[in-house]
């Protein structure tokens, strides 16, 4: 279990991925759930992560912007990164508690073009995303991923 900082730094995290995922603040129960998930799981702990993943997750806990720009840069080029499989986790918790859960049962509102307008706004937004962090993000990730495992904490 960690210390009481890094339950301070976990319930941080925990809140901000959500306010990330859902737009709402978290509830004691998912913040329990979130804790409790990395208690019994020593690999969701970031401190025996390599050095990219770790890299990757401070630069997500700082701000939304930086939770938005992980985000688009491990969806295609990093899928198995530490931040992504907090993120799934914390969905699940989101999506399986009230308020969170009506979020992903709820369709979004408008007809067909709604929709198209909406995808294409999201598809912009990902594009812009991806390009930004693909500048910033892949050197990092090219240096840290030429470090052998064994070495400095590469991935």
């Amino acid at each position: 279990m960690p210390d009481v900082r890094g339950l301070v730094d976990l319930d941080r995290e925990c809140a901000g991925f959500a306010r990330y995922l859902t737009g709402l603040s978290v509830t004691d129960y998912v913040l329990e759930k979130y804790r409790d998930a990395h208690a019994r799981h020593p690999d969701l702990d970031a401190r025996q992560s390599p050095t990219f993943d770790r890299w990757l997750i401070s630069i997500a806990r700082a701000h939304p912007l930086g939770t938005w720009l992980a985000d688009t840069y491990t969806a295609v080029f990093f899928k198995q990164a530490l931040v992504r499989r907090k993120w799934i986790l914390l969905v699940a918790i989101l999506e399986s508690t009230a308020p969170t859960a009506e979020l992903f049962d709820v369709p979004e509102p408008g007809g067909r073009a709604a929709f198209v307008v909406r995808l294409g706004w999201r598809g912009l937004a990902f594009l812009l995303g991806l390009g930004v962090s693909s500048i910033l993000f892949m050197p990092v990730h090219v240096v840290f991923g030429a470090v052998p495992r064994g070495d400095a904490g590469g991935h």
